[in-house]
């Protein structure tokens, strides 16, 4: 009986088939491709996420190792289209169809529509994760990709989440700590990360707690959580090697900070940049292909997933903050300080001008002491997946006194431009959360943490940023937008500027004060100034250097930390001694008299005399 009602159907079914030949053909093609794809990703399973080197980022080998795995790529762009596709469709709609049918004036579409937008989309960025949220932070520093509405909105990116489990976060913990101890740094992991061998959970509670503890005090305790990890606080032991006497630089407390990776992101994260890579290149080929337009897309990308790719090891972290606290600790360490002094001046500039030596004096006077610190790295417990540094006792900036305000932001312009015309490196994420004050010898200190991302500022772009600073000071406009525009990228080299001449000229003597102008009856502030350039930047065809939306991004935020406690602070104000410090070092005495008579006339020495 069974097998005559099996007869039966498998008649109906071929009848039906054979009723509907496209219905057959569509299933069967589908069948067929799901089968393929489920046996692609079951051989796929053989070759181990390791294949992907750790230590830098190459595409070719994500993408290898991903389009062998196409179940797991198709599910991961169905849940991007989940939250992405209504976004775009909406923006299509009010934006694009409607206004070209004529159903709607293009006109008609308010600044509030617009933010209401940028705001979903930035929802629907944070539902996706860690690395959705790092292409909309990268987009936010990127006024000539978006417009300034949708730039506002991006800038509020937080890649805050929920923590994962702490017995987890403690066997990653334990693994990196034995890791480290074995002297096996580079031993291969499995594709979860952890370490490749038969016993991938081979660790007990006992052992996990007997590793932990035999490196600090206590088992550490959750303080912070974020998208690629999370932090604890914990105490060394007072017996251990980092603090015997063989160790050269002590450091006040004992008390650290561990950063443990998420278990899972690593698979996560190299997904989603193959996917971008792929978005990238599709992109640019229909843009060559339908359009005028230069391709942009896989190289912004690129650069894009190399910095983010690159924030996955904390060994590169490590050496990155192990290089700034070097650097910054020459220029910001009064020990080390090799700043010039007064008397270096008098030679450099000696027209009998003694208001503007007092001046530089007293500013020179002001910077002893140690300014900035960055955490000690204890780089014998740090591995690709944790990263061991020195606590930092105090509070986000935002959140200090207006005392301690007033004292430290002047010191955080200096660390930014510092960075941006001397180093050479400069720190990619400037947050709230990234700036600390600490008490180091009674006095507030400015503290900069997480070194994650950085951006590099070859020598050619810090000349020319230089040079540019150089002319605007001079009040040298023209210089500044035909040629020092051009040389740092902002412009094509055979761009006629005739017609942005006036617009730029407008907004930069209305921010930045015209010679002749009384300093004290301006109060325009850089985001202002920011904002209308942001604009300019997206309708004219202009590429705006990653490095200089960062330091214009983190000028943005010491500012609004200054505005909170002083409503008069001037960002430019705080900004010119650095700048005339970098003057001196590369103009002649000559030039440097003109820039120095040029400021005298704003009245800027006598009013911070005062």
């Amino acid at each position: 009986m069974r097998e005559h009602k099996q007869t039966t159907m498998l008649s109906k079914l071929a009848a039906k088939t054979a009723r509907r030949p496209l219905t057959a053909l569509s299933a069967t093609t589908t069948l067929a491709a799901a089968s393929y794809a489920a046996y692609t990703e079951h051989n796929a399973s053989l070759i181990p996420l390791e294949s992907i080197p750790r230590s830098h980022y190459d595409p070719s080998a994500i993408q290898s190792y991903w389009s062998a795995r196409p179940l797991s790529a198709a599910s991961r762009v169905a849940h991007i289209a989940c939250e992405i596709g209504p976004v775009a469709f909406d923006y299509l709609c009010r934006f694009q169809l409607l206004p070209r049918l004529g159903l709607v004036d293009a006109a008609s579409n308010s600044e509030v529509e617009a933010r209401e937008l940028a705001i979903k989309l930035r929802g629907a960025l944070t539902e996706l994760g860690p690395t959705f949220i790092k292409v909309g932070q990268q987009l936010s520093i990127r006024p000539d990709l978006v417009s300034p509405t949708v730039l506002y909105e991006l800038q509020r990116l937080c890649d805050a989440v929920p923590p994962f489990e702490c017995g987890v976060a403690m066997r990653v913990l334990a693994e990196e700590l034995r890791l480290r101890a074995s002297g096996a740094a580079d031993t291969v992991r499995g594709g979860n990360g952890n370490i490749n061998d038969s016993n991938d959970n081979s660790l007990s509670q006992e052992e996990i707690d007997s590793t932990i503890l035999s490196v600090f005090q206590e088992m550490p305790r959750l303080v912070a959580s974020a998208s690629l990890g999370q932090v604890y606080k914990a105490k060394l032991l007072k017996s251990h090697p980092s603090n015997s006497n063989k160790i050269s630089e002590a450091i006040a407390s004992d008390e650290v900070a561990i950063k443990i990776q998420r278990p899972d992101i690593y698979e996560q994260v190299t997904l989603d940049l193959y996917l971008l890579q792929t978005h990238g290149k599709t992109v640019d080929r229909l843009c060559s292909i339908f359009t005028h337009q230069i391709p942009y897309h896989e190289k912004f990308i690129n650069g894009f997933a190399n910095g983010a790719y690159m924030e996955l090891n904390y060994e590169n972290e490590a050496w990155n903050q192990v290089y700034f606290r070097r650097e910054l600790g020459r220029r910001f360490n009064s020990s080390n300080n090799s700043s010039a002094s007064g008397n270096d001046y008098d030679t450099a500039y000696n027209d009998n001008n003694t208001s503007f030596l007092n001046w530089f004096r007293a500013w020179d006077t002001s910077r002893q002491g140690d300014r900035v610190i960055v955490p000690k790295v204890y780089t014998q417990f740090t591995t690709e997946r944790i990263l061991v540094t020195e606590w930092i006792h105090g509070k986000p900036l935002a959140q200090s006194s207006k005392e301690q305000i007033r004292q430290l932001i002047p010191v955080g312009v200096e660390l930014f431009l510092c960075q941006l015309l001397d180093i050479g490196k400069f720190h990619a994420d400037p947050h709230p959360g990234n700036l600390y004050v600490t008490i180091k010898e009674g006095k507030p200190t400015l503290a900069l943490l997480d070194f994650g991302l950085i951006a590099n500022v070859d020598s050619s772009a810090r000349t020319a940023m230089t040079n540019a600073i150089i002319n605007l000071l001079q009040g040298d406009y023209d210089t500044l937008i035909a040629h020092d525009a051009k040389h740092l990228g902002f412009l094509p080299p055979d761009m006629d500027v005739t017609e942005l001449k006036p617009i730029l000229k407008t907004i930069l003597k209305a921010g930045l004060v015209d010679s002749g102008s009384n300093l004290h009856d301006r109060r325009r502030n850089l985001m202002a100034i920011s904002k209308e350039l942001n604009q300019v930047f997206f309708e004219y065809p202009f590429s705006v250097p990653p490095f200089f939306a960062l330091v214009t991004r983190g000028l943005g935020l010491l500012e609004g930390i200054a505005l909170s406690g002083d409503p008069s602070f001037d960002i430019f104000k705080a900004s010119y001694p650095y700048a005339k410090k970098r003057a001196v070092e590369t103009l002649s005495v000559r030039d440097y008299g003109k820039i120095s008579r040029n400021l005298m006339s704003l009245r800027l020495f006598e009013s911070q005399a005062n």
